[in-house]
């Protein structure tokens, strides 16, 4: 299957992630750099009740290389590349 052109408006325009975890988050932010990520409204739906349960922690070696995929250390309108004491 070949990929649908750039010029092609995505088959779904409005997407709801389910959760605002590390993986609801992470996966809200593939959506909207994605090549069709300016056409897309992607929404994520967080639970008011439910507190930080702390399982994202096992991803901190490969958010390095998330973040690098996707360009976001040197976007400016993210703030740039910013070097810290924490694990990134």
């Amino acid at each position: 299957m070949q990929p649908a052109p750039l010029s092609a408006e995505p088959a779904v325009r409005h997407i709801a992630v389910v959760g605002g975890g590390t993986a609801g988050w992470m996966s809200a932010l593939l959506l909207t750099t994605s090549r069709f990520g300016e056409r897309l409204k992607v929404t994520v739906l967080e639970s008011p009740t439910v507190g930080v349960i702390g399982v994202g922690e096992g991803s901190t070696p490969w958010l390095r290389g998330f973040f690098a995929r996707l360009d976001l250390w040197s976007r400016p309108e993210h703030g740039g590349r910013r070097e810290t004491l924490g694990a990134l």
